[in-house]
């Protein structure tokens, strides 16, 4: 009831939003850190790999919430091992322009690559990384294929080098 009396954006909202992280992970607010943890790591073995980035966005949620060292160094762990969350996923499509649950094209999405890369070369290897989210996320072996194509300045460098003479 009180719960029902509060506005979303005070803390009811944050209240539920870290409900959500603990139930995720199958536990409760009261686990110590290494039980964090190792439900994080149960739940990421047991359930289907697709749902793995919720599952690491659940941990970065829960570490945040309770300033926890140990769980802020298992979340950077997670991610310096090439594991991505939800947030990395939003982020990629966010950069396009796009909401990752708006139904998109493929050709749509590698044409909104494309224009962006035209505007801003510089910003290629950011770019392509978004780009490999979003086709993982997708499922799409088409766009992960652009995304893992050589840079476009890479192709235009010489393929030899003249010697430099001075007289």
């Amino acid at each position: 009831m009180l719960l029902a009396t509060v506005h979303s954006g005070g803390w009811a909202n944050r209240l539920l939003t870290a409900f959500r992280y603990y139930a995720s992970l199958g536990a409760v607010a009261d686990f110590s850190d290494n039980l964090i943890i190792f439900a994080y790591r149960r739940q990421a073995i047991c359930d289907l790999e697709d749902d793995a980035p919720y599952y690491l966005s659940c941990l970065q949620g829960i570490s945040e919430l309770r300033k926890s060292e140990a769980l802020q160094t298992v979340c950077a762990v997670e991610l310096s091992e090439g594991k991505t969350s939800m947030r990395d996923i939003e982020t990629a499509y966010k950069y396009f322009g796009f909401d990752r649950y708006e139904k998109l094209d493929e050709d749509h999405v590698i044409g909104a690559f494309n224009s962006r890369l035209d505007d801003a070369p510089k910003q290629e290897t950011e770019m392509r990384q978004s780009l490999a989210l979003i086709g993982k996320d997708k499922k799409s072996a088409k766009i992960r294929d652009v995304a893992a194509k050589t840079s476009q300045f890479a192709h235009n460098l010489p393929h030899h080098v003249l010697p430099l003479t001075f007289s």
